[in-house]
C-alpha cells in the first residue's frame, strides 16, 4: 500500500535535522517496490494523536500534564505482528536524564491493531530510530507500559464532531 499526498514532514531530533519521507514525497517506512510499512487500523501517517498515562495516577513523564500531544510520522517494524507506530510530539518529554521529541509506540495486546485509541508501551528518543524491529535497532528509554492513545478528531479529518 502506497500512502501518497501527505505534506512533508521534517523533524530536528538533533543539529543533523533529519527528514522523515520518503524521496518521492511519501510517508511510511520504505519496504522497497513502492511498498510501505502500515498499520492494520484506522492509525495512518499525518494523524494527530494525544498520549495518557497508564497505571500510575501521577505518570512522572507526563510531568504533571494530562496528555501529550504529537503527530504519526511514519509506522516502523513492531516487535509482533503489528508494526511500531513513530509520533513527533509537539512538545519535549524528559524521561531518565533524556529528552527528546520522538516517541515510538508498540501496541501493548496481542492481536490489537491501530485503532481510535489502544493501550500501548512508550519508548522516548533523542534520535532518528532506524527502520528495524525493536531488538535490532538503537533503543530509547523505556517510558511506560500501560499508556494509551487517542487519535484526535479534527475539523476536517471526515469525522463527525
Amino acid at each position: 500500500m502506497i500512502l501518497k499526498n501527505f505534506s512533508k514532514v521534517h523533524d530536528n531530533f538533533d543539529a543533523r535535522e533529519p527528514t522523515l519521507e520518503k524521496s518521492n514525497g511519501t510517508l511510511g517506512a520504505d519496504l522497497g517496490n513502492d511498498e510501505m510499512i502500515c498499520g492494520s487500523g484506522r492509525l495512518k501517517p499525518g494523524d494527530r494523536v494525544q498520549l495518557f498515562g497508564g497505571f500510575d495516577m501521577i505518570p512522572q513523564w507526563l510531568c504533571g500534564k494530562n496528555e501529550y500531544t504529537g503527530t504519526l510520522v511514519r509506522f516502523t517494524p513492531g516487535q509482533h505482528q503489528e508494526p511500531a507506530a513513530v509520533i513527533k510530539l509537539d512538545a519535549p518529554i524528559t524521561v531518565d536524564g533524556v529528552t527528546g521529541i520522538i516517541v515510538i509506540l508498540e501496541l501493548r495486546y496481542v492481536g490489537a491493531t491501530w485503532k481510535d485509541s489502544e493501550t500501548v508501551h512508550i519508548e522516548l528518543c533523542d534520535f532518528d530510530p532506524e527502520m528495524k524491529p525493536w531488538k535490532d535497532r538503537k533503543q530509547g528509554v523505556w517510558v511506560e507500559s500501560h499508556a494509551s492513545y487517542e487519535i484526535l478528531i479534527t475539523e476536517g479529518s471526515g469525522l463527525e464532531i
